[in-house]
């Protein structure tokens, strides 16, 4: 059966000038939650790499670098340290993320976190590690549907709820009184994910945080991969993204594009998008090092079943 790729039309543009990029540090993997922009800054150490966040106000034009919360993150000596490829969205009046790390939990090994930032953007206000019954764990992106904060992870095909857990108390939920201690972020699984007839997600993996359309459609880049045979630790020869559309509330997904590229054929991320006015921007790393957007339409994401 034949297997077709097509390069999406569209407009690539560099996010940062290299220009002013600081010696041994890297920006790419951007996600938006408008106005904030947010992209992965990588410090690279001779011994470790380190994580921290870069947020930009697109209408202020204000910038802020907030360093990885590692007082609450596990002691560890893995090369990469922190937190890592965010996703955000406003939840609530605050900025919440879900992200990956190798030291969230004892198991040293890429697992998901939720968090906050502080309403001055200076540092990560609250965060845990939050079980979801496998790992290891990368791209489980967040997104709200009326007042529920929701986790969207296509490789195991389930939408879950992210709530607070307190530890127990009778004492009332009242001003006048102390209140519960805050424990963890929890994820509890409400919806398994299906393909209408004729469509398969098996293998996909996660990009970008679903984006409403209309009614209870959503929106949603994914992505495969296509591996090489070296045995090396980069066996990544290209990805291949997706568009998917899904409904919120029965968990079908009702549309799978062709696979496309965009900037460029071989090792470019889709890491977050926003939709206004069916035009579409998508957000992007390339190679690992380099932040872009890339301007097209709702249309040409959707073009070829």
């Amino acid at each position: 059966m034949p297997i077709y790729i097509r390069h999406l039309p569209g407009n690539p543009s560099k996010i940062i000038d290299d220009a002013i990029v600081p010696p041994n540090n890297v920006f790419f993997n951007p996600s938006i939650a408008w106005p904030i922009l947010y992209i992965r800054r990588i410090e690279h150490l001779q011994t470790k790499e380190i994580n921290s966040m870069f947020l930009f106000n697109l209408e202020t034009k204000a910038s802020y670098n907030v360093p990885s919360p590692m007082h609450l993150l596990q002691n560890n000596v893995n090369l990469f340290t922190g937190i890592e490829d965010l996703r955000i969205c406003w939840y609530k009046d605050r900025l919440w993320f879900s992200a990956t790390s190798t030291h969230t939990s004892p198991n040293m090994t890429s697992e998901l976190c939720v968090g906050y930032f502080n309403k001055e953007f200076t540092a990560v206000e609250r965060m845990s590690h939050v079980d979801i019954g496998s790992f290891p764990v990368k791209n489980v992106c967040p997104f709200v549907v009326g007042d529920d904060l929701l986790l969207f992870d296509i490789y195991k095909s389930a939408i879950y709820v992210c709530t607070e857990l307190y530890e127990p108390s009778d004492i009332p939920n009242d001003s006048t009184q102390p209140q519960p201690k805050w424990i963890k972020f929890i994820a509890t699984k409400i919806k398994s994910l299906t393909s209408a007839p004729g469509l398969s997600i098996e293998g996909f993996r996660g990009s970008t945080s679903p984006v409403h359309l209309h009614g209870n459609t959503w929106g949603v880049i994914v992505h495969d991969i296509i591996f090489n045979d070296q045995a090396s630790l980069i066996t990544r020869l290209s990805y291949l993204h997706i568009w998917m559309e899904f409904d919120v509330v029965s968990g079908v997904v009702s549309f799978v594009s062709t696979p496309f590229w965009l900037a460029q054929w071989g090792i470019e991320y889709v890491s977050g998008f926003m939709v206004k006015d069916q035009n579409v921007t998508i957000f992007m790393g390339v190679n690992d090092q380099t932040a872009l957007s890339f301007v097209t339409t709702l249309h040409d994401l959707r073009v070829g079943k």
